[in-house]
């Protein structure tokens, strides 16, 4: 009922920051498990799919994960997902470079996905 709400937004900067913290809050019901995460994006209108799968992984990392962030990108089969989610991630690394850890992270992302992540 809230994604459709949230599609129900006319501005388009009001209608992104509605499906985000709609997507935020999908951390509390799928806790650690990447297939409901995905699950649950699925079920989101088409044109927000992939953005779910991106917050969710965003999220994680930002609370201090740098596994579970790196499991929700390699999950999906569509090459495209798998590009966005690691650019969100590798964008991310680069907003919090005073984590230690960034230089290994960045490495655990595939060398295919990975030409901009700050190593």
């Amino acid at each position: 009922k809230v994604a459709n709400e949230c599609h129900m937004v006319e501005d388009s900067r009001s209608k992104a920051m509605c499906f985000d913290g709609l997507f935020r809050g999908f951390n509390n019901l799928t806790k650690n498990d990447v297939t409901k995460k995905y699950k649950i994006c699925k079920d989101m209108p088409v044109d927000w799919q992939e953005k779910c799968i991106d917050i969710q992984a965003s999220a994680s990392y930002q609370q201090g994960d740098s596994v579970l962030p790196l499991k929700i990108c390699a999950y999906s089969s569509d090459g495209n997902v798998k590009r966005s989610c690691y650019q969100m991630l590798y964008g991310m690394a680069k907003y919090y470079e005073y984590r230690p850890g960034r230089r290994e992270f960045c490495l655990k992302i595939p060398e295919v996905y990975r030409s901009s992540c700050p190593i």
